[in-house]
């Protein structure tokens, strides 16, 4: 989705189309919706009812509130009618208790300690990925979709030669109608991951084997249960990152006196990351199921019923962010929503914030300036905030 500097013009937004956010910005449309109608009954495709949150106050609750709005039936719009069978099996669709063991586990791999023992190595393997960013023109998006992956593939232990394979079904399964993913079904693109993933099982991971080991919900983890936390783990890291490095290096371009100003200071690389990651909000909404009768926003919602906090929408909160169309570094590091709230906050953000930084600090040393050759083309998807393609011109 495009996200300009400055509220864009309100105009006729369909939030459950994912063609609109190719070519469009839904921000005049949640400005609007924030005042008038904070919480309001939607309609999916084919009917099916759900509640929209648009408030950075409602999207912060149904995000932490998981006895009321449970993470179990699926978390993405298509999920809504069909309820997600991997539902209690994996860190992102299990609600406590379920969920604590299974996020210590996930924490232990990648938290913020396991993150810092890897952090020179990480840095030395994005130093290699943009060694060859000469003066010239580059299509920036096959070398930021391969950034997780500096992380996530030597963690999985996963072939390194599989990798982009990886990453372009992973967005495939997020991103089924984009033309750029769009191969073959959505189910042609689970069976590729899942296939691809499978290696994992068979190295002697520890990763892997740390899941085998859990007990889920009372019985021993079975090899379908790994692999879907593998699975879950991939996406959460491939379909995000990557969009808020481009998103970040886009703002970078229109404003090159900020470029600048990094480039003399690189102790602002950080709060450039973070309002990155407020800015590009990766993730656009989040669903959740409501598990008994409660009040949101001034609305009866009913348990059964579903939920879709639009987190992208709370992002622009003029409540809670002053000037939030200004792409402004500096702002409280936890106000924003773009890692999420509550016990499913992301458990990969130090990673992914290690991997942002890294890529900017290797830019600033190869002395490098940037401007946009071409526009980007922007990700057909409801979920992901995403870029599929953006040519740059780099000069020094």
């Amino acid at each position: 989705m495009r996200t300009e500097p400055g509220l864009p013009p309100d105009r006729p937004f369909d939030l459950a189309d994912p063609a609109a956010y190719a070519t469009g910005d839904a921000h005049g449309s949640w400005h609007r919706l924030r005042q008038t109608d904070p919480v309001r009954l939607d309609r999916t495709p084919s009917g099916v009812p759900y509640w929209s949150a648009f408030t950075h106050r409602d999207c912060a609750r149904i995000l932490r509130d998981t006895n009321t709005f449970s993470s179990t039936s699926g978390t993405i719009l298509d999920s809504i009618g069909s309820p997600d069978p991997a539902g209690g099996r994996t860190v992102v669709l299990a609600d406590p208790p379920q969920h604590a063991p299974l996020r210590a586990l996930t924490m232990r791999h990648l938290g913020p300690a396991a993150v810092r023992g890897q952090a020179d190595t990480i840095r030395e393997r994005v130093h290699r990925l943009v060694a060859d960013l000469t003066p010239g023109v580059h299509d920036v998006m096959p070398k930021l979709r391969r950034l997780p992956m500096l992380a996530l593939g030597p963690l999985l232990d996963l072939p390194e030669q599989d990798w982009d394979a990886l990453v372009h079904h992973a967005i495939g399964c997020i991103a089924p109608t984009d033309p750029e993913f769009a191969n073959g079904t959505l189910n042609h693109n689970h069976a590729k991951l899942f296939h691809l993933i499978r290696t994992a099982l068979h190295t002697g991971n520890a990763f892997a084997a740390d899941l085998r080991s859990l007990p889920l919900s009372g019985r021993p983890a079975t090899s379908r249960d790994v692999l879907l936390n593998l699975y879950s783990t991939l996406i959460g890291g491939n379909t995000t990152t990557p969009h808020v490095a481009a998103h970040l290096l886009l703002r970078l371009a229109d404003q090159p006196e900020l470029w600048e100003a990094i480039r003399a200071d690189p102790t602002q690389i950080p709060d450039l990351v973070e309002e990155g990651v407020r800015w590009a909000t990766p993730t656009q909404s989040l669903v959740r199921r409501v598990t008994t009768d409660v009040e949101l926003g001034g609305r009866q919602l009913r348990a059964g019923d579903w939920v879709a906090a639009w987190v992208a929408s709370a992002n622009r909160d003029e409540a809670v962010f002053p000037d939030p169309y200004r792409f402004t570094p500096g702002r409280p590091a936890h106000a924003h929503l773009g890692f999420g709230r509550g016990a499913h906050y992301c458990a990969g953000a130090q990673a992914a914030r290690l991997l942002l930084g890294a890529l900017i600090e290797e830019l600033v040393q190869r002395g490098l300036r940037f401007s946009l050759a071409q526009e980007p083309q922007h990700l057909s998807s409801t979920v992901i905030n995403g870029i599929t393609t953006m040519p740059m011109r780099f000069c020094r």
